[in-house]
């Protein structure tokens, strides 16, 4: 079995265990590409900004209640 870095890594960002495999993939992307499309110089605010919210993402998944709102297809913005 593959350890993967939130394992070996629990207490830096409690909240990926909230994430699915999909949606840590595309959190990688999102940070990938705020290194790669910014200014050295706003890098850093960017990457910020793409891990707090994805850590309010990942508390809204936690919550049963609003997960299920946020992936139920019958409610409007809602099937992620």
């Amino acid at each position: 079995m593959t350890t993967t870095a939130p394992d070996r890594h629990p207490d830096a960002f409690p909240w990926l265990k909230h994430l699915d495999r999909e949606d840590r993939t595309t959190l990688l992307s999102d940070l990938s590409a705020a290194v790669d499309t910014l200014n050295p110089d706003d890098a850093i605010e960017e990457l910020n900004r793409v891990v707090h919210e994805w850590a309010n993402t990942a508390i809204v998944l936690a919550n049963p209640e609003l997960r299920a709102a946020l992936t139920s297809k019958d409610i409007p913005g809602g099937g992620r």
